[in-house]
């Protein structure tokens, strides 16, 4: 059999969301920072997310990491955030998958009763504290990069609505909060 890729992945699950970590087979992505790198995969390896991500490898709330190594000297790994719908500067539930798996596969040296991975994300970098016992991973508590509000009651037309009052803030991504009573 012939084959034109060939990754190394370990699949973990949070709660039962899924995050396909791929450890290898990618290479180093070309930039000086995780947002950088972000931007090049974006626009040069697309074909790879689609490839992992979709089926009949992947599904529709398929997620993934992408590890690189790390642009900046206090994190341990750089991770890129891929999903069917593109790449995530900051992903909750593939952070904890990520330093699960890092605890788990023995990529970081473990220290029980907890282990701290600091994962170069292109949001920033994000601490997470895995919690080890007798060698194995139970849970994992991260602190995310700074939160803060892009603005507050803005407006928007939306189509079959009218116009929509909602307040726009960061947290590894960017979130719209809408009151329900609005829609």
């Amino acid at each position: 059999m012939r084959t034109r890729h060939v990754f190394h992945a370990v699949d973990s699950h949070t709660e039962g969301m899924p995050t396909r970590v791929v450890t290898g087979g990618v290479g180093v992505i070309p930039g000086a920072t995780m947002a950088e790198r972000r931007l090049h995969f974006i626009e040069h390896l697309d074909h790879l997310r689609t490839l992992l991500m979709y089926e009949p490898r992947g599904h529709a709330a398929m997620s993934g990491a992408i590890l690189q190594p790390p642009t900046r000297p206090d994190a341990d790994y750089g991770v890129l955030y891929i999903e069917v719908s593109g790449l995530l500067p900051m992903c909750g539930h593939g952070t904890i998958g990520v330093a699960t798996v890092l605890v788990e596969t023995g990529m970081v040296p473990v220290v029980e009763p907890v282990t701290t991975v600091r994962l170069d994300t292109p949001a920033g970098l994000v601490s997470v504290d895995v919690r080890v016992e007798d060698g194995a991973a139970t849970s994992a508590t991260f602190t995310n990069v700074p939160a803060f509000s892009v603005g507050l009651d803005r407006t928007v037309d939306v189509p079959g609505h009218g116009k929509i009052t909602y307040d726009l803030a960061f947290g590894g991504n960017f979130y719209a909060f809408v009151p329900l009573d609005d829609l």
